[in-house]
């Protein structure tokens, strides 16, 4: 049952964001490129994601409050080259 939960979760993220897919975010015109970054950090602040069943079966998931800060400054500096790169 957790199997199929944290599966059907991966491919409803997926379709929104597919780290393997990354070259076709990089190819969209900058200001959704620029939402692409940011959306990661904000999903990672409000605690979206990574979702809880999966935190339950990959407990090394969970990133610390320093993983995030960072994740986030990386996020964002990428938004912001994405809006300037134009």
């Amino acid at each position: 049952m957790v199997s199929y939960v944290v599966q059907n979760d991966v491919a409803r993220a997926r379709a929104h964001m597919d780290f393997s897919k990354w070259d076709e975010v990089e190819r969209k015109l900058p200001e959704d490129r620029a939402a692409s970054y940011s959306g990661i950090c904000e999903n990672l602040l409000s605690g979206a994601m990574p979702k809880k069943p999966y935190l339950l079966a990959h407990s090394k998931a969970r990133l610390n409050q320093s993983e995030v800060e960072q994740v986030c400054n990386w996020a964002n500096r990428e938004s912001m080259q994405a809006l300037t790169r134009k």
